[in-house]
């Protein structure tokens, strides 16, 4: 009995084990569970009611995230707070545009009515479920299949509110609501802390807008924008976005210390500037620098170093990435510096202005490594220049110089290296000859905020962006690029949203990579999906593109769909319309000659199943043809098994190699160690031995681990 009991606790550990490993619900931890879903953020079950402030009752949804989200298929379902039966059901038959909840907006569910309150604004979606004014449980559901608990693995966001819910995220569930209020998700660093208790609270109902100010939690565009390293220090970081943000998650240090947080509810607008006060440590002596955190880096996204402090002053930014010490130090406001008298520039006037020009600019590659970035010139005179000891200088006096070179009439070279351009705010190349000064340049260049793998190039008339890069050669522009819709799938087979297809075909002589360019789809607005991946497309050849580049959705009875350049303008537009009818799964709609038509899906053979049957030889085809008096040679390393007893394991292994058993036992050959007798090719139907590889003591040793557990667990199937 004891023993029986030793192994029942040892299994129970096991399984444990096993559960806390692979989990027992599709659930996530709550730090990684703020705003990467949709959310359930309003629950109202008193309308129409007596005294009830609204005729329905209603769900709200909203989408915290910064991408769109779709939600074809989807449903929120509800249940008394008691019950363990099944959910009731409302589909989400959405009326938005591709069946999409936009980032940041809500999506308002009406569910049963009554005879008190006064009507919703517009809705979304109707249901007619009656749901408790004081407890009950909502679930949000990624398909429309009934759930019957919380535990469903389809289930998004779930909420169990008023004390008598027998289901509820976290340790205890939403307040009790009346007829006059709803439950509605707090604004906070979190919206989503699977912890109904503290994520709701009972309020006055807002169906379809904003319960407390929700304000998402700042993803990027955050920088330093002061440093003040003396007494009552402190280190201020301003929103270059172009919305309010929350900084709460934030951080900041100094070079050896830990960080310090912004606080919970650290609202941030748009061109605005927000200062942590905190005994950062900061070196006043001597260098030191900030480090700034986002709420998801272990490493900081900036780091902002200062040499020895002048006495009493700030380390500001002043707007172009150019730092400088002032004694107007700005806590919280737009940084202020003390009056400069401007320098005296002299004419310019050097032998070459006029002759050589800067023709191309390449300031930000994406691969950072050292040494990408590159300026282009051109001789426009009639001479010969000698380019040696010549320089490309940037606004902040990084200097690469020209070697021993000799540049024709109408030659181009450039000059590569690592110029330190400034990537997101404006700077200035100068083409400067040897000795000379900025002011007395051969040439300049200046652009605004650049874009990563685009180069800044003059088109004969005017200066502008182009992806194509041309390094020591004529410049080429965009509007030559010939990119054309050929095909679309626009109902596979499976889950639209994964599997729909668009392809492309490139038309021109150049390898072309749509990276920034987009795919706009719709029906009678289009919405813009930016391409946001490598996708290479080489000369005159087609390549379908996924949701894994660029997150497009397609209608399945009618719609349009417009390839983009990074400029907005359309390269390929195509539109369908199947009339009353939808389109087929995984039928096409392709381009033949100069018409589109739709084609029906075509099976097609796995590529390993073509591969066997185009290297098939004659007997394999015919295995009749075979000579049986003629064993097929069998090399040593065509199978290699363990010695002693042959299990399951050593009979899969012969049979997969082309062996089979002549009989259910192995019989060792006494004749020579390791051979099994009784063994024939399945191949030719001739016996003969087979040369078995001994085990080592580790392989024998797991062989025993598997069968032990292999034992505990029909042992713990039978007890069951």
């Amino acid at each position: 009995m004891k023993r029986r009991a030793k192994i029942l606790f040892f299994l129970f550990l096991i399984l444990l084990f096993l559960g806390g490993f692979f989990g027992f619900r599709k659930n996530v931890l709550a730090s990684d569970a703020c705003n990467n879903h949709i959310i359930i953020s309003e629950i109202y079950g008193g309308g129409g009611n007596s005294g009830a402030t609204y005729k329905n009752d209603f769900i709200e949804l909203y989408n915290p995230t910064t991408s769109d989200i779709v939600i074809d298929g989807w449903s929120v379902q509800y249940n008394t707070s008691a019950s363990s039966g099944n959910f009731l059901i409302t589909k989400l038959d959405t009326k938005l545009e591709n069946n999409i909840i936009k980032a940041g907006e809500y999506y308002l569910i009406q569910e049963a009515s009554g005879s008190s309150g006064v009507d919703l604004p517009t809705t979304d979606a109707k249901g007619n479920i009656a749901m408790s004014a004081t407890a009950g449980k909502v679930a949000l559901v990624d398909n429309a299949e009934k759930i019957s608990t919380m535990n469903d693995e389809n289930v998004v966001d779930f909420v169990g509110y008023g004390g008598a819910a027998n289901e509820f995220e976290g340790l205890k569930s939403a307040p009790s609501p009346n007829n006059t209020q709803s439950i509605a998700r707090k604004s906070s660093v979190c919206l989503d802390s699977n912890n109904n208790g503290t994520d709701f609270t009972a309020q006055d109902p807002t169906p379809g807008g904003e319960n407390e100010k929700i304000i998402p939690v700042c993803v990027d565009k955050i920088i330093l924008s002061e440093i003040y390293p003396f007494t009552g220090e402190f280190v201020e970081v301003e929103n270059i976005g172009a919305e309010t943000c929350n900084l709460a998650g934030w951080k900041i240090s100094d070079e050896k210390n830990s960080p310090h947080a912004f606080p919970v509810n650290s609202p941030i607008e748009p061109g605005g500037y927000v200062a942590l006060i905190k005994d950062f440590n900061l070196n006043s002596t001597s260098a030191d620098s900030a480090q700034l955190f986002n709420p998801t880096n272990s490493e900081p996204v900036e780091i902002r170093s200062y040499k020895t402090p002048e006495n009493n002053k700030s380390y500001s930014n002043e707007k172009s990435d150019v730092w400088k010490w002032t004694s107007k130090s700005t806590s919280g406001l737009e940084n202020v510096f003390d009056e400069e008298t401007p320098p005296t520039i002299p004419p310019k006037d050097n032998d070459y202005a006029g002759k050589i020009k800067i023709n191309e600019v390449f300031p930000a590659p994406k691969d950072k490594n050292a040494g990408k970035e590159f300026v282009e010139i051109i001789n426009i005179s009639n001479e010969n220049i000698n380019l040696s000891g010549m320089r490309i200088e940037d606004e902040k006096n990084h200097k690469v110089y020209f070697t021993e070179k000799i540049l024709a009439p109408g030659e181009i070279t450039y000059l590569e290296g690592n110029f330190e351009l400034n990537n997101t705010t404006p700077d200035t190349a100068f083409l400067i000859d040897k000795d000379g000064i900025k002011e007395n340049s051969i040439d300049s260049v200046t652009y605004e905020k650049s874009q990563y793998d685009y180069a800044y190039a003059f088109d004969g008339t005017t200066w502008r962006w182009n992806n194509l890069l041309t390094p020591g050669e004529k410049n080429e522009f965009e509007k030559k690029l010939k990119v054309s819709i050929v095909k679309i799938k626009a109902n596979p087979k499976g889950k639209d949203a994964d599997l729909e297809e668009v392809y492309l075909q490139n038309k021109s002589q150049k390898k072309i990579n749509l990276k920034t360019w987009s795919l706009a789809t719709g029906s009678k607005t289009l919405y813009n999906h930016p391409i946001t991946k490598n996708f290479i497309l080489k000369p005159g050849k087609t390549k379908k593109i996924t949701r894994k580049y660029s997150l497009f959705t397609l209608n399945n009875k009618k719609g349009a769909i417009e390839l983009r350049y990074p400029n907005g303008a359309v390269a390929s537009r195509v539109k369908y319309d199947k009339k009353k009818e939808s389109v087929k799964d995984d039928e096409v709609y392709e381009l033949s000659g100069k018409d589109w038509q739709w084609n029906a899906p075509v099976e097609e053979i796995p590529q390993e199943e073509t591969a066997r049957m185009e290297n098939i030889s004659p007997s394999e085809e015919n295995p009749e043809n075979i000579n049986p008096e003629i064993a097929p040679e069998i090399s040593e390393e065509e199978i290699t098994l363990n010695l002693g007893k042959y299990s399951a394991e050593n009979k899969l292994a012969l049979a997969e190699m082309g062996f089979l058993p002549a009989s259910e036992d192995f019989l060792q050959s006494r004749e020579a160690p390791g051979v099994v007798l009784g063994a024939f090719s399945a191949r030719a139907e001739v016996r003969k031995s087979i040369e078995i590889k001994s085990t080592t003591v580790w392989q024998r040793a797991m062989q025993k681990s598997n069968r032990f557990f292999n034992f505990l667990i029909n042992r713990l199937v039978n007890l069951i």
